[in-house]
């Protein structure tokens, strides 16, 4: 029986102290999980933002690519040349036997290289014309990561796991009350 009531004085001071610690727990699960925080995020958000701050230039710099690998007006363009190259050598290929097979096949995998860079850059300028994210909402998630990793004392990339042990604290919190009551009964 004095196992059971020091046992029941335990329970009693452990929830105490989780009780004193309880609104602050609540507050901070409650947060964290409004912002729900991911791995890898602050990266992420750091890419987008850099690529934001800076989105009038590359798409400038991206077109101008895009253009002069694509251009088939007659003055030039990589893809363009290198498929006329192939041609103009395939004709000539049949009269020499093996001695342009070398070059052909060197310009058939540049121009599947360059086929396959002009299939990116179109892609980049697609998604950054269909990206609705502005610089201003990127930024302010990125600063509230970084203020809620600050105002909890850890890096960014740790808030998720804090979230979760804020949330099993809490959880603890309310089966240890349960607990409490258990033991109450058992010792009356």
């Amino acid at each position: 029986l004095l196992a059971a009531a020091r046992k029941l004085e335990d329970a009693r001071a452990r929830l105490k102290e989780a009780r004193r610690d309880e609104a602050f727990l609540k507050h901070a699960s409650e947060e964290l999980t409004a912002l729900a925080p991911q791995a890898g995020e602050l990266t992420t958000l750091q890419e987008k933002r850099n690529l934001l701050r800076n989105r009038d230039k590359l798409l400038e710099a991206m077109s101008t690519a895009l253009a002069q690998l694509n251009d088939d007006s007659g003055s030039g363009g990589v893809a363009p040349g290198l498929g006329r190259s192939i041609r103009a050598l395939e004709g000539a290929a049949g009269h020499v036997g093996d001695a342009l097979a070398e070059t052909l096949a060197t310009l058939e995998r540049a121009e599947s290289e360059v086929t396959e860079a002009v299939a990116m850059l179109q892609g980049l300028i697609a998604d950054m014309d269909l990206d609705g994210a502005s610089l201003e909402a990127v930024e302010e998630r990125y600063f509230a990561l970084q203020e809620l990793a600050r105002k909890h004392g850890c890096e960014v990339d740790d808030l998720p796991a804090l979230c979760n042990d804020l949330a099993a604290r809490l959880a603890s919190l309310e089966s240890g009350a349960s607990g409490l009551q258990e033991l109450e009964a058992a010792s009356q």
